[in-house]
């Protein structure tokens, strides 16, 4: 995989390709079927890269990017099956580009499967900032005026018809409206009972 990085490629892409499957000795198990698995190798590994890092003064920055590409580096395997609302959020995240580098590497260097890179590559390319990111239809002020009290729900409501809108199941300030009436009850006051 090392031979396989771009001249010049960022340290974070190195370092996360050095380090992306650090923590499978940790992780090695045999199951019933005798096949070999490797079980939250990629969380364990995200922590160790974090360390490894903070050993070679790497800067926060630094230690965040690489834990995440060995964290998610096979999270993208599971594109085609991601409900399209996280697969743009997954798209759009900061290093995105750096993580689907690192999963094309390991894909070609063992099974040369590459069906998400290519969804994701159409995807990015056919998506503008307005649709990876689309204004809010409905916000805080909204579920207040419908009867919500401010809390952890908000937060919960928002994003599912966020999802919705992502997944092009509703487009409108309206539809986002009658959503949340037809799936959420207004929190009561504390006073009434």
């Amino acid at each position: 995989m090392l031979s396989m990085l771009p001249r010049g490629c960022t340290e974070t892409l190195a370092f996360g390709t050095l380090l992306h499957d650090i923590a499978k000795p940790q992780c090695f198990a045999v199951a019933a079927d005798g096949k070999m698995t490797y079980y939250g190798h990629t969380d364990q590994g995200a922590e160790m890269a974090v360390g490894i890092m903070s050993r070679l003064r790497r800067s926060r920055a630094v230690q965040d990017r690489v834990a995440y590409l060995v964290r998610d580096h096979l999270r993208l395997t599971m594109a085609p099956r991601m409900r399209p609302a996280t697969r743009k959020r997954m798209i759009t995240e900061d290093g995105f580009d750096e993580l689907m580098q690192l999963a094309t590497i390991d894909a070609l260097a063992s099974s040369s499967y590459l069906g998400f890179y290519h969804l994701c590559r159409r995807e990015l390319a056919a998506l503008g900032a307005v649709e990876t990111r689309p204004p809010r239809l409905i916000g805080g002020n909204d579920l207040i005026a419908m009867g919500f009290r401010p809390g952890p729900a908000f937060k919960e409501i928002l994003r599912e018809v966020e999802d919705l809108q992502l997944d092009g199941a509703i487009a409108t300030r309206d539809e986002a409206i009658a959503f949340v009436r037809e799936n959420y009850l207004p929190t009561p006051d504390a006073g009434s009972a």
